[in-house]
C-alpha cells in the first residue's frame, strides 16, 4: 500500500510473522495426539530451527487484487497461507483521524526452500532496491 511508511510496513509485517506462528501453533495442537504429523507442521519445526524462526523474505506486492490471487494460489497448493487485515487503519481527514479496515499485507509459508509458483515473478520489497 502506497499510504503505508516504513513503520507502518515493518508492523504490518510482523502482524504477519505473528498470525502465521499463531496459525502453526493451532495446527501443531490439534494434531499433536495424531500418530501422521501434518507436513506443514513437521516443516515449520525445522523452519523454526535452533533460534526459534527461519528466514523471511518481503515481497512487494500493488494491490489487493494481487495479494489476493497470490494468497488463493498458494491455499490451493496446500500452503500455509493467510492476509492480515489492520482493523485500525488510521487516516487523517484534516484534524481528524478515522480508523477502519484495510488489507495490509499477506504471508505464504513455503517449506525447505521450495519456491511456489505463486511467488514467482515478485520482487523484493521495497520497491527502491
Amino acid at each position: 500500500m502506497a499510504s503505508l511508511n516504513t513503520g507502518k510496513a515493518i508492523a504490518q509485517g510482523s502482524h504477519a510473522s505473528t498470525m502465521f506462528m499463531h496459525d502453526m501453533q493451532k495446527r501443531a495442537e490439534l494434531f499433536k495426539n495424531n500418530t501422521k504429523t501434518l507436513p506443514s507442521v513437521e516443516a515449520f519445526h525445522r523452519w523454526c530451527g535452533i533460534r526459534g524462526f527461519g528466514t523471511v523474505i518481503t515481497l512487494d506486492i500493488y494491490d489487493e487484487s494481487q495479494l489476493r490471487e497470490t494468497i488463493r494460489l498458494a491455499k490451493a497448493s496446500d500452503l500455509r497461507a493467510d492476509i492480515v487485515v489492520d482493523d485500525t487503519y488510521p487516516l487523517q481527514d484534516g484534524k481528524t483521524m478515522h480508523y477502519f479496515p484495510v488489507i495490509t499485507c499477506g504471508y505464504v509459508f513455503s517449506p525447505d526452500g521450495f519456491k511456489p509458483v505463486c511467488l514467482q515473478g515478485f520482487k523484493l520489497y521495497p520497491r527502491d532496491l
